[in-house]
């Protein structure tokens, strides 16, 4: 059982809708439809996760951008730069990789 008529809302709506559900805090007294998935087809269920994962991936992108003063531009870093010790490679890499994903 799903609701045909979700199906055609605008994705924007429907991504809209899922954001104010997770900032509520799930546990929200106002209906969200990203709270009652059983009415989203499955179709509808894949093009909000679809939408969820570029959004978080232009977050995690986007993140790393500084901006260079010098030549007036953002400037991103690809890279992870771990300075650790060859004594403790595995421990302390673990360690910074916890430490930096908090």
């Amino acid at each position: 059982f799903y609701s045909e008529a979700i199906g055609q809302m605008e994705p924007e709506a429907l991504y809209g809708d899922l954001k104010k559900w997770k900032d509520s805090g799930k546990k929200s007294s106002t209906f969200f439809l990203s709270a009652n998935p059983f009415l989203l087809s499955p179709t509808t269920k894949r093009t909000l996760l679809n939408i969820e994962n570029q959004v978080e991936m232009l977050r995690a992108a986007t993140s790393n951008l500084t901006w260079d003063r010098e030549h007036h531009q953002f400037v991103f870093d690809p890279f992870f730069v771990l300075a650790i010790d060859r004594e403790h490679l595995l421990t302390q890499t673990l360690q910074k990789i916890s430490a930096a994903s908090h």
